[in-house]
């Protein structure tokens, strides 16, 4: 099923521009979420959102790659109004697609502080659970934060070594530290 929306070219550049304030660089992992309801399309990423006046019909949310959404938001095709389309898990505009998430049920969106890194993700898969920080930065986000602990983890196992301190017991201080934050 293809979904489609239509909203002015400006508008739908202005909210990517806000939604990838916090996806700066190419290999940030973070997904930007565009989710439409009462007339708007609302574009997520980490810590900023914008919306502008569409009309269509939407799927419960698509996710697109945010460094992609960041270098497209000032290079989007000329066409005014504008169309966006959404279909077997692609993101089409005019004569441009990407790979998208299509989900046809999502749930609210996670909200990141502006400029979230990879422990804020690992906090928010605390506070909220996996599959909802998934379904608001995408499953790269939680994967390259997972590896940045990996590696960190890693780095204090070498350094504690001499002290007897294993890597069962930093890992369990660090899950212990994000549930604090978590809670927090």
């Amino acid at each position: 099923m293809t979904h489609e929306l239509t909203l002015a070219r400006d508008d739908f550049a202005e909210i990517l521009t806000i939604a990838t304030m916090g996806v700066r660089g190419a290999k940030s992992g973070f997904s930007v979420r565009l989710d439409f309801a009462d007339g708007e399309l609302t574009a997520t990423g980490p810590g900023a959102a914008g919306t502008a006046p569409a009309s269509g019909q939407w799927p419960g949310a698509v996710l697109i790659d945010g460094a992609l959404a960041w270098h497209l938001s000032s290079r989007l095709p000329t066409p005014d109004p504008f169309t966006l389309a959404a279909a077997d898990g692609r993101l089409i505009m005019g004569g441009f697609s990407m790979a998208a998430c299509l989900m046809d049920v999502a749930p609210k969106a996670v909200d990141l502080v502006l400029g979230a890194g990879y422990r804020d993700v690992l906090v928010a898969v605390e506070r909220h659970g996996e599959s909802k920080v998934v379904a608001s930065v995408g499953a790269s986000a939680i994967a390259l934060a997972r590896a940045a602990s990996s590696r960190a983890v890693a780095t204090a196992t070498r350094a504690l070594k001499g002290f007897g301190v294993t890597r069962a017991e930093i890992d369990q201080a660090l899950l212990a530290a994000l549930r604090r934050q978590a809670s927090s």
